[in-house]
Formats: structure tokens, C-alpha cells, sequence
């Protein structure tokens, strides 16, 4: 009875005074979720140690003194990520892994997973999380991927639910020219106008790694109870905050949100928000918001996705017997079809020469 208590929504959402005010329901909520139960003296503590510093480290990085063009700042490398093999993902991610392959022959795309990861990164990656003191979900922690993999690496990170339609060399350099860094643009939260399901960046840009940084922080923070993830609109209007909030927010609203026991869903757009204020000018934002922004999501007129560079779908619910998505898989299929024939009417036409 008491452990059905602990896990529920009721309990996680409401009874946050009661964890804070009451050591043993901390204690409960916390080894339930199995936040923060590591021992100093236990050997995995070492480990979680040493990956957090890992992170902390990518969050201080500058720009490669030893790249002379933006190109070799920017490796072309782009980063993806399934916890799990690609062969039993759902049809929507192996085909996102496809699109990316087939469209940008001259990029290498590194797919990560949770078998991999520590292999590719040199470090066990995950073991961080144990350290936290917030309910992470998978989400969150492909944020902070996301983020160190920009930090330390550069590149691009492309979310495994999106499909490439256009490849990146007919407009991404031109795109990063500007700024070094690259996100699509939405106006239907105007609190969060940054996309992050897609990002480039030259290795150590301070937006990224200021952003990192901010998120490591409030990630990793002390506490005596542990606060959970939340997109609960009834957690956000006690902070005065609404679906379709009218301003820019910041990670000062990260912050506010602790008193009342979570952390924003959306903490990555407001760490965003906060990193361009302080790294871009306002002419440098104004040039930044004009640039290309030919994307679509997962719900939008087949006309507009035939027209887009980058389209983001979706695994979850029924997606995938969607017209919608069955619309755009036949698209994706015959694009990548007349790609194959394309590379292999080159390749003849140079034998022969």
C-alpha cells in the first residue's frame, strides 16, 4: 500500500512538502527511484564522480585554439542516439538513421546507445546520473548528451526521430557562416522559441557549453529532497506561467520551479535562452532569427514536409499507423531510392573516365 503511495503521481506531484518536512518519505521517494543512493565508499561512486568531472570539464571548454577555419572547429560528425540496438528500434528511428546516412555521404554519423556509448565516449556516461539529485527521465539526459557531445566534440546532433530531406552541404555551412551555431526556430511556445532537436555547433561555442554548464548545475545541486521533471501545467501556473506563456523564459524560471519541488520539462529552451543573451548581441539575434528555417514537425501538411530540410516525427502513441507518417515514409523512401541511383550513376560515369 504504502510503496503504490510513493510511486504514484499524487504523491510525486503533491507531496513534495511532505518529502521535504518528513526525512522518511525522502528517504522512500528517493530509493524507490534510486536517486542519490550511492556510497562515498563504494567503488561506482568513483566512477559517477569521475563522468561527472568529465562533463564539467566539456562545460568549460572554449573554442579549438588549434582550428584555424570554422570547418575544422566543426567536424562533420553528426551525433544521434537510441538507448537501445537499431534493429529493434521502431521503424520511424532506423529510418531517421537512414535518411541522415544516405543524404550526407560526406559526414560520418555516429549513432549512440546505451551498449556503445561508453565505448565511443571513453568514459561510462550514464553513471553521472547516479550523482543527481532530480527524477531524471531519458529525455533529460539526451539533453545533457546532446550538449556535451557539442561541447567537446562539435558537430551535429540530430534527434533519432527526425528525417533528413535535404542534405546538410547544400545549406548548413551557409547557415553556421554566421554565428557558429544553428537551430531551427518555432513560434507556437513563444516562451522557448528554439528548437533543440537539431543543433550544430563548432567544438566549445559558448552557447553550448554555457548552457551545459547551467544544466550541470541545477542537475547536481545538494539537496535534502529531490525534485522531479514536470510539464504538469498546474505545476507551472504556480509559478504565473501558461501553455502559451508570452515572453522568453530563463533559467531564472529553472530556478523559481525548486521551490515548488520540479524542474521544467522545457529546462534545456530556458538554459537556451539564458546562453543567447549572454553570448549574442542583439543585432547578432536578429540575424541569427533570419536564417533558414525550412523544418516541419510531426503534424504538419505533407506540402509544407516535401519543402523542408528537416522534419521531426514522433515514436510515441500510434504515430506510425498515421497517414501522416505513412505519407512521409513513402516521401523518405522514394528520396532515398533516386539517392542510391544518383551515387550509382556517378560511380559508373567515373569508372568510365
Amino acid at each position: 500500500m504504502i510503496n503504490a503511495f510513493i510511486r504514484s503521481d499524487t504523491f510525486e506531484n503533491k507531496g513534495y512538502w511532505l518529502r521535504k518536512h518528513v526525512a522518511w518519505f525522502s528517504h522512500r521517494y528517493n530509493a524507490h527511484y534510486g536517486i542519490a543512493q550511492l556510497s562515498p565508499q563504494s567503488p561506482r561512486y568513483q566512477v559517477a564522480r569521475d563522468s561527472l568531472a568529465e562533463l564539467q570539464r566539456a562545460a568549460s571548454l572554449g573554442p579549438n585554439p588549434g582550428a584555424a577555419t570554422q570547418a575544422q572547429a566543426q567536424p562533420k560528425i553528426i551525433w544521434m542516439y537510441w538507448d537501445a540496438p537499431l534493429e529493434s528500434a521502431p521503424e520511424v528511428v532506423r529510418l531517421s538513421v537512414r535518411s541522415w546516412q544516405a543524404l550526407n555521404p560526406d559526414y560520418e554519423v555516429r549513432l549512440l546507445s546505451d551498449d556503445n556509448i561508453q565505448q565511443v565516449l571513453g568514459f561510462d556516461f550514464l553513471a553521472a546520473f547516479e550523482l543527481s539529485t532530480v527524477r531524471l527521465n531519458p529525455a533529460i539526459k539526451a539533453d545533457v548528451l546532446r550538449l556535451y557531445l557539442l561541447s567537446r566534440y562539435g558537430g551535429v546532433w540530430a534527434d533519432s526521430t527526425t528525417f533528413c530531406l535535404t542534405p546538410l552541404s547544400e545549406w548548413l555551412p551557409v547557415a553556421m557562416s554566421e554565428l557558429g551555431f544553428f537551430t531551427f526556430r518555432q513560434s507556437k511556445a513563444p516562451a522557448r522559441p528554439m528548437e533543440v532537436w537539431f543543433i550544430a555547433a563548432v567544438q566549445g561555442r559558448e552557447i553550448v557549453t554555457h548552457t551545459l554548464g547551467l544544466f550541470l548545475e541545477h542537475l547536481f545541486l545538494p539537496r535534502r529532497s529531490a525534485i522531479f521533471i514536470s510539464n504538469r501545467a498546474k505545476n507551472h501556473a504556480k509559478l504565473g506561467v501558461g501553455r502559451q506563456h508570452p515572453e522568453l523564459l530563463y533559467a531564472d524560471f529553472v530556478r523559481r520551479a525548486e521551490r515548488f519541488g520540479f524542474m521544467p520539462y522545457f529546462s534545456f529552451s530556458y538554459y537556451l535562452n539564458d546562453s543567447l543573451r549572454e553570448y549574442l548581441s542583439s543585432a547578432d539575434i536578429e540575424r541569427f532569427m533570419a536564417l533558414e528555417n525550412r523544418y516541419v514537425g510531426n503534424g504538419e501538411e505533407f506540402e509544407a514536409f516535401q519543402e523542408a530540410l528537416v522534419s521531426k516525427q514522433t515514436y510515441k502513441r500510434d504515430y506510425q499507423q498515421r497517414p501522416v507518417f505513412l505519407k512521409r515514409k513513402d516521401y523518405l523512401l522514394s528520396l532515398l531510392a533516386d539517392t542510391k541511383e544518383a551515387e550509382a550513376r556517378v560511380s559508373v560515369s567515373s569508372a568510365s573516365a
